[in-house]
């Protein structure tokens, strides 16, 4: 799928045990980075363990609508636990992103997530569209 083992290691693990599977998989600006889809959302994948975040990082992109926000956090439940592995159900259940409509940042989960949640908000000219960050220091 992917050049870099880490993002490669991520999208395969990710297709095999997911309900949903990484599509249109394509490399980004730098060569740890890329995109794809999965569940209808835009996914942004990058291996920052050699570089400042020394993470790997997964953004969820959502959209404007509460739809899109509802499959953007399927996505969630499914990339956490491929991720970091002690990440369970009840874990996942508490931060209930998908329930609150406020910026959640340095929300820590299992041993070794972080995530950051950006609700949508109406805006003078229309809605931003909603998205989680998801940093990973362990995946290596």
């Amino acid at each position: 799928y992917a050049e870099d083992t880490v993002v490669n290691r991520f999208i395969t693990e990710f297709n095999k045990n997911s309900a949903y599977e990484i599509t249109d998989i394509s490399k980004g600006n730098i060569r740890t980075k890329y995109f794809g889809y999965a569940n209808g959302r835009y996914l942004e994948m990058i291996n920052a363990n050699d570089a400042g975040a020394e993470a790997f990082c997964l953004t969820i992109n959502g959209g404007q609508e509460a739809s899109d926000k509802q499959t953007m956090y399927e996505v969630f439940r499914e990339a956490v636990k491929i991720l970091d592995p002690s990440v369970t159900d009840e874990m996942i259940a508490l931060a209930e992103f998908d329930n609150k409509d406020v910026l959640i940042e340095g929300y820590t989960l299992g041993d070794s997530i972080i995530v950051t949640y950006v609700p949508i908000k109406e805006l003078s000219y229309g809605k931003n569209s909603c998205r989680i960050d998801i940093s990973a220091s362990n995946y290596k």
